[in-house]
């Protein structure tokens, strides 16, 4: 499912964006960024990262944007009209300088520690190898070295990702109290399983703790490990499409076996699934005790209405009206297929194709 992060850092495809506030005496800042050329003339916006609400502005003069002001936080923004992107760093008391042609942030504790990090040299040589190899598809035709091609950018992107999740704990160890360290630790957290984060969180300071994104991506994981097999499934309450009046989750079981599809019409994937899939298994096992049900988590009740139809869909349909299903169960993409015994323990998910009908055959079985 789609994050709602404001600004997206463009460092391994790795988003995130917010303000977090530290206690400290109110404090002067400057910055100073050598912007890159033909941008005299130009106004240079500083964005708080979380609202994207103007900070401050000037006019580029003599190849430099120049702010100051006074700052009783530390914070994460953003530094518009210097470059082609925006230059992420740390607002923080103390004088700044910023090279945004190498994207180079120097001058305080935090930003001369962020910008070693983004600056990499064995991170950025085994991301430049994974867009190497990447490329390598565009030019070819024949299928089998496209597979190839293929097997080695997956195994390149692996070893790009133990070295960035190595270099960001790393980077979190050295600072575990302060918002370089919520950062770091947002970024590995894509590689982390929830145990791992949850071990990390536990004596986490407030700073880190607390740290938006973060907070977001742990809820996530958290989501998922609680609506894996063995757990019972997570009520939530909708709007039944047969009526238009509000049911739940549990009401559209109603201690049955379950299919439960989390679904939307845009989603082509999932319109594959219903038409190949779980309109012939509903068909098929209705009879015998087994209830398929489509969630829709995203889409108005006429777009709905419009797929249901196009489909042919015969099986009920729960609209996730309140968009809660996706938070619930930790819904990274779509389709989600999972898999409810009679008791509402969840044993299987992650499912498609046939997968479904063996796993309802064995469920029959017992």
């Amino acid at each position: 499912m789609k994050r709602s992060f404001s600004i997206f850092l463009t460092l391994f495809g790795v988003a995130l964006a917010t303000l977090v506030t530290v206690g400290c005496k109110r404090t002067s800042y400057s910055i100073e960024a050598t912007v890159m050329d033909g941008l005299n003339g130009e106004t240079a916006y500083l964005f708080d990262a979380l609202t994207e609400e103007t900070i401050d502005s000037v006019v580029v003069a003599d190849g430099k944007a120049i702010f100051s002001g006074k700052t009783d936080s530390t914070r994460i923004v953003a530094l518009v009209g210097v470059s082609y992107a925006p230059v992420v760093f740390f607002l923080e008391p103390g004088k700044i300088k910023i090279d945004a042609d190498s994207n180079c942030i120097t001058g305080t504790k935090l930003n001369n520690d962020y910008t070693e990090f983004i600056n990499d040299k064995n991170l950025q040589a085994l991301s430049q190898k994974c867009e190497e190899i990447r490329s390598e598809i565009y030019t070819v035709e024949d299928e089998g070295a496209q597979v190839g091609i293929l097997e080695r950018y997956e195994a390149a992107s692996e070893n790009l990702q133990k070295a960035l999740k190595t270099r960001c704990l790393e980077l979190y160890d050295n600072h575990k109290k302060d918002l370089l360290g919520a950062y770091a630790l947002t970024i590995v957290s894509q590689n982390l399983t929830y145990a791992e984060l949850d071990s990390l969180l536990s004596d986490a300071a407030p700073v880190v703790a607390n740290f938006a994104p973060l907070a977001e991506i742990y809820q996530s994981l958290k989501s998922v490990e609680e609506s894996q097999p063995g757990h019972s499934f997570i009520d939530f309450n909708g709007t039944d499409y047969a009526t238009g009046k509000p049911a739940s989750l549990a009401s559209m079981i109603d201690g049955k076996i379950a299919v439960v599809d989390f679904w939307a019409s845009w989603c082509r994937p999932c319109r594959e699934e219903i038409t190949s899939t779980l309109i012939p298994l509903y068909e098929e096992f209705k009879s015998k005790g087994v209830e398929v049900i489509g969630v829709d988590v995203s889409d108005t009740a006429e777009d709905h209405d419009k797929a249901v139809k196009e489909l042919g869909i015969t099986y009920p349909q729960l609209i996730d009206s309140e968009k809660k299903a996706g938070n619930l169960y930790g819904l990274k993409s779509i389709p989600q297929i999972l898999i409810i015994d009679r008791n509402g323990t969840i044993v299987a998910r992650d499912l498609r194709g046939d997968d479904i009908r063996v796993e309802l055959e064995k469920l029959l079985a017992e």
